[in-house]
C-alpha cells in the first residue's frame, strides 16, 4: 500500500496543535484522503485549503479527532463543515462526565457545566 503523510504546521511553537493528511492507496490507482485532528481555527483553514489546492474534489474518507483540546478540535470543526467528509470518527466524552469530573482539579465544575462546553467547543 501506497502512502503519504503530512504534518501539517499548527499553532504557536511553545503549543504546538495537530493536523495531519494521509494520503493512502486504497487499490492500485485509487486513492483516498485521511484527515487526523485540525489544529486551531487557523490551522484548520489551512488545510482546507490545502486539500482543496492538492486534492481538488476529493473526499475526505476519514476524518478522526483524538480528542477535544481546542487546538485539536477547533480546526476539526471548519474542516467538517467546509469539506466532504464521509465519516467522522471522534470519542463523546460529554457521555462520561460523570464518571469523569472527580478527576478535574477544578471541583466548581458540574456535568451540566462540563458537557456545555464541549458542545460550544465543536459548534
Amino acid at each position: 500500500m501506497k502512502f503519504e503523510i503530512e504534518f501539517r504546521p499548527v499553532g504557536e511553537k511553545s503549543k504546538p496543535g495537530d493536523a495531519i493528511v494521509i494520503k493512502y492507496e486504497s487499490r492500485p490507482g485509487y486513492y483516498r484522503l485521511m484527515i487526523i485532528d485540525g489544529g486551531t481555527v487557523e490551522s484548520g483553514q489551512e488545510v482546507i485549503s490545502h486539500v482543496q489546492n492538492h486534492f481538488p474534489g476529493t473526499p475526505i474518507s476519514h476524518a478522526l479527532l483524538t480528542h477535544s483540546d481546542t487546538d485539536h478540535a477547533c480546526g476539526f470543526r471548519e474542516i467538517i463543515r467546509e469539506l466532504d467528509v464521509q465519516k467522522i470518527w471522534m470519542h463523546r466524552p460529554w457521555e462520561f462526565s460523570s464518571y469523569l469530573l472527580p478527576y478535574y482539579a477544578d471541583k466548581r465544575l458540574t456535568v451540566e457545566g462540563w458537557q456545555e462546553g464541549f458542545v460550544r467547543i465543536m459548534t
